[in-house]
């Protein structure tokens, strides 16, 4: 709003006051006529609305605030009652010019006075029940107005008052980017030439978006384009004058002349000031085109709102919408959602483009307060995005990709209520305007009526029918249910039940009699609970009850039942009947009784499972109190029993299990529980004061027992059984706390050979503990580079030049220091950890030998071997792996050996035929370790095809003192010769050793006579040969 304070001459009073109170801030003597025109000197005009509620000003101050007017009109309506104060500012002119501004000023308030009347329209909201109220009031019709006339008008006085030869007039389209031609004169065919101009292109668009007047009395073509046009036309000299309003352009006036320097010298200011009172009659007609749609609108609103109210089903309403909408607003994609829970239920969508195509067949379903549409559902308030791709607002709009697309989404509000969204989207920028929104708010609201009544006609019409169809339902169930259904009088004492005892307990319908009929066929056991509860439940007036008791049939037996009943009260809330059925829940109970025995036994054996023993070991625990060695807990694994279920198959082995569950039974005593936690391992319980020699008796009988040999299925069966104990004591809290310690005995059990037991000491559970955090660092040794590599040197006994180096993995930890290989790499087998840590060394060699290689260019690459574990050679993954890290390291394949234990190559013998091949296909080289010590198959050894084979170094360590492991070397040496095989001797470290070894013919050797273990640094300052004959002599 605009602020006025006028500060008269020192002969008039001070009138500065409250900006509301308008009488103050208009003094009587700056009137004339209708106008009261005040000279800036005397006023002061300043913006006072806060940012986030300003409206458009109706003109900004000059820059010279004590040069020309200001206009105030007040604006008086019809019945005389003053709405307000129209002003303006005049820049200092002529007083003729003075006076026709104040003329133009009233008669422009005038009619704002006329249009502020009209579109004071009020709403009405309908009866929930309402369909053909009306809906909206449609205001009276507002007459034409020729904005063609308005606009040639503007022009020709334009002229006239700058003696101008031709004229044109454009506006500013709505989006901002072009001006568009509305009024022309002198310039024929121009619409046709120049409807659109854009901005900063030629004069007409560099005045619009500048909004800085031009002047040229001398006219010549020049670099902007579009100036040819005016060419055309005869054009030597013009003025071209902005129309502003708020500070914004909203158009331009172009004058031409025939002829140069024939625009006047006051034509810039004349024509401003002309501009000026132009574009308040462009406002003025914008007002009236406005008003004018707006009515008509409404009248659409009003008119689909009654088509609405007539309509009954929610669907047919839903579709109407949006077929309606097409009347009020252009769109290209309409959705229409519905509040349920929580969430927003698509109930209609149209699109028009083809960029909307696909969400048509999709069903976007949103959470009321997700995105900006479910912000709509949740505030209950319009949004209007004029670009949603880069509106923040617009994220998570259900079926947008946001494609330069504008949007309005609406709630619909019954009773202040959101139950639906109206979700409109149009492509491209600006393409709503908040007069759109408010049309589509308004229907939204009618809609919401409109849909609510038709839901309510539909839940009473489903209530009715469902009443229907609950007074069938009644006839039918006490006919066909095989429940009993009977009805008991409270008032008379009357019993009656359905004819389904008979089927149900075998009583004819005539023999019951009443109550104490009833009462007398109840379990005993049961009978004086049931009475007295339904007996109070009538008593306190209670809606339902309910219990589950014993019935005693006609012929003894009981069944199981359900009975619950159903009060009946009078209008005074006093109980006067009890309808109820019985159901027969006997099976079910049966079931139940079979579901909680297998939920606490093993389906196999039938012995309680984990649940039910660990639990009978609580209340053992709680019995013994803090007495040690009263229970004792035995933890069984039989060994090798997968070599059964491997070899006879399952069936076989589940029938064994069956078998060993009923031997243990026999050995125990009464008190004793025996279990089966999964698999083969079983658990018991000793109680009555079991000492740890007892338990080792019964451990030994166990033992002795299992050994015997079983027959199952034809086979005879011999297993054994590894047993662990543990004695009750008081750091025992829990059941838990028993079966570790047991558990941990147990696998002391396995290690110490199988078939015996172990009773748990404090030692076992530390031992454990290390071994757990012994894992724990193993798992982050790679990732935090504890682990490293040492290379030991293979030499050529023939000529001392060493061939080679065997990779070692070596463990650094930062607080044990240096673990050695065998504590940890038989953890890390088990674990499977030495499967990262296998891949790490492959990689971790590849690159050194690069490495390497890079650094001395003109020697042989060095080869290195690398120890491969069962688990590694076991894994499918594991020739990829290796061709990855050599092909990332780039080094020659042959000079990489993968040396494998006899024990495990021959494991699965003819499955590592095929993995052998896959490897030595990458172009590796292969080698068995550890020669001599397996049982290796010559035929198998034939179609290995490895190149290399390494005699153990427990071998080589009894040359010269042993002739039998002498005889062994100098086979393996023959053997391997004649299948064209390298020989490597491990663990060399004397002169006699390395001796016989070259005359028993080996090729290769390594250990400590030569060099110990070594970082990368020292393998790089080896030299090339190393003196074997001087080692002889050594």
């Amino acid at each position: 709003m605009v602020v006025v304070s006028v500060h008269p001459g020192d002969d008039g009073p001070d009138t500065t006051g409250d900006p509301t109170a308008w009488e103050s801030l208009i003094c009587e003597q700056y009137r004339t006529a209708g106008v009261y025109i005040i000279p800036l000197a005397n006023a002061q005009i300043e913006a006072s609305t806060p940012a986030k509620e300003r409206r458009s000003r109706l003109m900004d101050p000059p820059r010279e605030p004590h040069t020309g007017h200001l206009l105030v009109v007040r604006l008086v309506g019809r019945t005389g009652v003053e709405l307000g104060l129209f002003a303006a500012i005049k820049p200092q002119c002529n007083p003729e010019m003075l006076t026709l501004a104040a003329s133009d000023l009233e008669s422009f308030a005038d009619q704002a006075t006329e249009m502020i009347e009209r579109t004071a329209i009020g709403e009405q909201r309908p009866s929930p029940f309402a369909t053909d109220s009306p809906q909206v009031a449609a205001p009276e019709s507002v007459p034409s107005f020729d904005a063609t006339r308005m606009f040639e008008s503007i022009l020709r006085t334009s002229m006239d008052l700058v003696s101008g030869e031709m004229a044109a007039l454009y506006l500013l389209n709505k989006q901002g980017t072009h001006g568009q031609l509305r009024a022309s004169i002198g310039f024929p065919d121009l619409e046709s030439r120049a409807q659109e101009l854009p901005l900063s292109t030629g004069i007409l668009g560099s005045v619009l978006a500048s909004g800085q007047a031009e002047i040229e009395q001398r006219y010549e073509e020049n670099s902007r384009g579009l100036q040819h046009l005016w060419r055309l036309y005869g054009v030597s000299s013009y003025v071209c004058a902005p129309l502003c309003l708020d500070d914004r352009t909203v158009g331009a006036v172009f004058i031409g002349y025939s002829a140069p320097e024939h625009v006047p010298s006051d034509a810039l200011e004349t024509l401003g000031t002309m501009a000026a009172q132009s574009a308040l009659a462009i406002r003025n007609f914008e007002l009236y085109d406005h008003l004018a749609r707006y009515a008509d609108r409404l009248s659409v609103i009003q008119a689909i709102a009654g088509r609405l109210n007539r309509m009954n089903d929610p669907g047919s309403i839903r579709l109407a919408i949006v077929e309606e909408l097409r009347q009020l607003v252009d769109y290209e994609a309409c959705r229409i959602y519905l509040c349920q829970g929580g969430l927003l239920i698509p109930a209609a969508l149209r699109a028009e483009h083809q960029e909307y195509s696909d969400e048509t067949t999709t069903e976007f379903i949103i959470e009321v307060g997700r995105g900006i549409t479910g912000w709509v559902a949740q505030h209950g308030e319009a949004v209007l995005l004029d670009d949603a791709e880069n509106d923040p607002r617009g994220e998570h709009v259900a079926g947008s990709d946001f494609i330069d697309e504008s949007m309005m989404i609406v709630p619909m509000k019954y009773d202040e209520r959101v139950v639906g969204v109206i979700s409109l989207s149009k492509l491209g920028l600006r393409q709503f305007t908040p007069v759109d929104l408010h049309m589509l708010c308004t229907l939204a609201d009618q809609a919401a009526v409109a849909i609510e009544n038709a839901h309510l006609i539909e839940r009473l019409e489903a209530d009715a029918e469902a009443l229907r169809r609950s007074e069938e339902r009644y006839q039918f169930v006490a006919r066909a249910t095989t429940d009993v259904i009977w009805d008991s009088d409270l008032i008379t004492g009357g019993l009656t039940w359905t004819g389904a005892i008979e089927s149900m307990f075998g009583y004819a319908v005539d023999e019951v009699r009443g109550g104490d009929w009833w009462e007398e066929r109840i379990h005993p056991a049961e009978r004086d609970r049931v009475v007295q509860g339904i007996n109070a439940s009538i008593a306190r007036a209670l809606d339902v009850w309910s219990d589950e008791y014993r019935f005693r049939r006609n012929d003894g037996t009981f069944a199981t039942l359900i009975d619950r009943g159903y009060l009946v009260k009078d209008a005074s809330g006093r109980p006067t009947r009890m309808i109820g059925s019985m159901m027969d829940i006997s099976e079910r109970k049966a079931l139940e009784e079979q579901l909680a025995h297998q939920a606490f036994h093993d389906s196999l054996t039938g012995l309680p499972n984990r649940a039910l023993f660990l639990d009978r070991v609580q209340h053992a625990l709680l019995r013994s109190g803090r007495d040690d060695g009263t229970i004792a807990v035995l933890f069984l694994d039989l060994d090798r029993f997968k070599v059964v279920n491997d070899s006879l198959g399952h069936e076989v082995g589940d029938h064994l299990l069956q078998a060993v569950a009923a031997r243990l039974g026999e050995c125990l005593r009464p008190d004793d529980t025996v279990a089966r936690l999964g698999g083969d391992e079983f658990t018991i319980l000793l109680e009555a004061n079991t000492s740890a020699g007892e338990a080792l008796r019964i451990s030994d009988r166990l033992t002795h027992s299992l050994q015997k040999p079983f027959r199952v299925d034809g086979h005879e069966v011999f297993i054994t059984t590894s047993i662990g104990i543990a004695i009750k004591h008081s750091h025992h809290e829990a059941p838990a706390d028993l079966m570790r310690d047991a558990d941990l005995a147990m696998y002391r059990a396995k290690e110490r050979g199988r078939a015996c037991c172990e009773v748990f000491d404090p030692s076992m559970n530390v031992r454990a503990q290390r071994r757990l955090a012994l894992e724990n660092d193993l798992r982050h040794a790679v990732e935090r580079r504890e682990l490293v590599l040492e290379y030991q040197p293979t030499v050529s006994l023939r000529t001392g030049v060493v061939c080679g180096v065997e990779a070692l993995v070596r463990w650094r930890h930062p607080v044990r220091g240096l673990v050695e290989p065998a504590d940890f790499i038989p953890l890390a087998e088990e674990t499977g950890l030495i499967l990262s840590i296998g891949r790490w060394i492959i990689e971790e060699v590849c690159r050194q030998m690069r490495e390497w290689q890079d650094a001395r260019p003109w020697e042989p690459p060095v080869s290195v071997s690398v120890n491969l574990s069962a688990r590694q050679f076991a894994n499918p993954t594991l020739t990829s792996e290796i061709a990855r890290a050599l092909a990332s390291a780039e080094v020659d394949p042959a000079r990489l050996m993968l040396e494998i234990t006899e024990t495990v190559v021959m494991e699965e013998a003819e499955v590592n035929i095929t993995t052998l091949r896959r490897l030595k296909e990458l172009g590796v080289q292969l080698a068995i370790d550890d020669f001599g010590t397996g049982y290796s198959s010559l035929s198998y050894l034939k179609r290995f095809q490895v190149d290399t084979l390494k005699i153990d170094k427990s071998f080589v360590s009894s040359l010269g003192r042993d002739a039998e492991d002498g005889a062994i070397v100098n086979a393996v040496i023959t053997l391997a010769h004649t299948l064209g095989m390298q020989v490597t001797a491990e663990g060399v470290e004397t002169c006699d050793q390395l001796s016989q070894l070259s005359d028993l013919g080996c090729d290769l050797a390594q250990g400590y006579l030569f060099a110990r273990p070594m970082n990368a640094a020292g393998v790089s300052m080896l030299p090339r040969a190393l003196p074997v004959a001087r080692t002889h002599a050594v």
